[in-house]
């Protein structure tokens, strides 16, 4: 698509699509949509910025994510107090709509790359960027306000959040 630029490609035995849906869940929902329900895919891999929620996170770290909270399907109570919705995915009353798990293997690769280390970026001296590894809130808003923030993690339990990849992993 011409507002959705894709390649697809194997790498080893994997069947990988990547598509630039630009900012936000209805992007991302729009862009990969037609690939995931008739494409024939391994992985759909999802990265770029995101905020971080915890102090130990720097500029540059990098956060892999081991769940999706999707951070503004919730309820706020009129105390304000936040009550998480999440997505129901499946039929499965059992399965925990305001966490969605992250693909095991991914995770494994990226445990392995934590042990082997990461280079320095180019544009820094030799700033190694740390790998965190921890639940990434998703949401069509950019939270900014340091309160906010902090409630997010607090009921979330969040590592940091970004715009696309609760469209996604639903």
């Amino acid at each position: 698509s011409k507002q959705w630029p894709t390649r697809q490609f194997k790498l080893n035995s994997l069947r990988i699509f990547v598509v630039v849906c630009g900012i936000g869940m209805a992007n991302a929902a729009a862009a990969t949509s037609p690939f995931l329900i008739h494409g024939s895919f391994d992985l759909v891999c999802n990265y770029g910025c995101s905020g971080a929620h915890q102090e130990n996170i720097n500029a540059r770290d990098i956060v892999v994510g081991t769940h999706v909270a999707p951070i503004n399907a919730c309820k706020i109570r009129p105390d304000g107090k936040i009550h998480p919705q999440g997505f129901r995915r499946t039929m499965d009353s059992s399965s925990d709509p305001s966490m969605m798990p992250c693909c095991p293997k991914m995770l494994e690769i990226a445990r392995t790359m934590e042990a082997i280390g990461l280079p320095p970026w180019p544009s820094t001296s030799d700033t190694k960027p740390a790998i965190h590894f921890g639940i990434v809130g998703s949401s069509d808003t950019w939270n900014q306000q340091r309160s906010r923030i902090q409630t997010i993690h607090d009921v979330y339990g969040t590592s940091c959040e970004e715009m696309e990849a609760a469209a996604i992993a639903t």
